[in-house]
């Protein structure tokens, strides 16, 4: 299995970056007010909601307040839009937080095709990460899963193909970029946990896809040969008492106790089934998949989390690839 590794060092002194600051809130710029709107009200609920499980989310209007005054004050800004895609550690990111100059990096592509509710998320995640958050991305799902509590009724909706998704409507894929087709990164619609070597979104060359069908794929890889757990994850709004299926086409190598499956939003584990090692060689092709199918009852769950993850090996390197993940309410 072929993976490629993008490196790029972005400089804030770069012509491509356009600098938010001086001059007013943002100088101008909507899409800093957007931003900074948008982590006021995330902010305020993450501190009352979660900083008991995550007590480092309480420095969040510390991280707020230092961000709207670097866009008002003559110092460079904190707040950054950007042209050029980021990266980081190799993997492409919407966005950027560098905890040691206290700083956030958007991208201006990514945050233009965004839905409010992934900006409200994309947000999130941003300032935890400022805020010193070890599992940043567990509160990026609590985000995504409360989109419409912490918005409130006063903001004008955008209409958008994820906020139809995530309606618990019948006959649709609530899984949000299911085929990995919408994005060159997991971000903002899966979730990583774990440290592997590798993740992101396979994309296809001309003379090859890994993926089971359109171009693109999700993927997790551990060289380490260290013993190691990872998963992906994504939170998906649902019907009470309703009857689903949660589908996806998965190629194991070296995994253990690898499982595909729903927990609710405390981490209980609703429904799973187990996968297997189905690709020995090196090289991946759409033939090598498996589908896999988990029936549950969402009982009083109004959103679910759902997940695939593994174990390593010791002493072995390891991946995963999944593609095709649907979520829909049971025949």
């Amino acid at each position: 299995m072929k993976r490629w590794i993008s490196f790029a060092i972005l400089f804030l002194s770069s012509p491509a970056w356009s600098l938010v600051g001086n001059g007013g809130p943002s100088g101008g710029d909507p899409k800093a007010v957007e931003f900074m709107l948008i982590a006021d009200k995330v902010c305020s609920w993450a501190k009352n909601s979660l900083a008991q499980t995550y007590p480092e989310i309480s420095n969040c209007p510390e991280i707020v307040q230092d961000l709207r005054a670097s866009l008002n004050g003559p110092q460079k800004a904190r707040l950054a839009f950007t042209d050029k895609k980021l990266y980081d550690q190799g993997v492409s990111k919407f966005a950027v937080f560098k905890r040691a100059t206290k700083s956030i990096t958007v991208n201006r592509q990514h945050w233009d095709a965004s839905t409010l509710q992934e900006k409200y998320t994309m947000v999130g995640l941003e300032i935890a990460g400022l805020s010193g958050v070890g599992k940043r991305y567990d509160i990026g799902e609590q985000i995504d899963a409360h989109f419409y509590q912490i918005k409130g009724p006063g903001e004008t909706k955008k209409a958008s193909q994820k906020e139809e998704r995530t309606s618990p409507g019948d006959g649709v894929n609530l899984i949000q970029n299911p085929g990995f087709e919408e994005s060159f990164s997991l971000e903002p619609f899966w979730v990583l946990h774990g440290h592997p070597s590798r993740s992101g979104v396979d994309v296809a060359s001309p003379a090859h896809s890994a993926a089971h069908s359109g171009k693109n794929n999700g993927y997790i890889w551990d060289g380490s040969k260290r013993k190691k757990n990872f998963d992906l994850s994504q939170a998906v709004k649902l019907k009470a008492h309703t009857k689903y299926l949660f589908t996806a086409w998965v190629i194991a190598n070296n995994t253990k106790d690898g499982q595909l499956g729903i927990r609710n939003l405390e981490g209980a584990r609703i429904a799973a089934t187990s996968f297997a090692n189905n690709n020995p060689d090196a090289r991946t092709e759409p033939s090598n998949y498996q589908q896999y199918t988990v029936a549950f009852n969402s009982e009083e769950n109004e959103s679910v989390v759902v997940f695939i993850g593994y174990s390593t090996i010791e002493g072995s390197s390891s991946y995963i690839n999944l593609d095709d993940a649907v979520l829909s309410p049971a025949p």
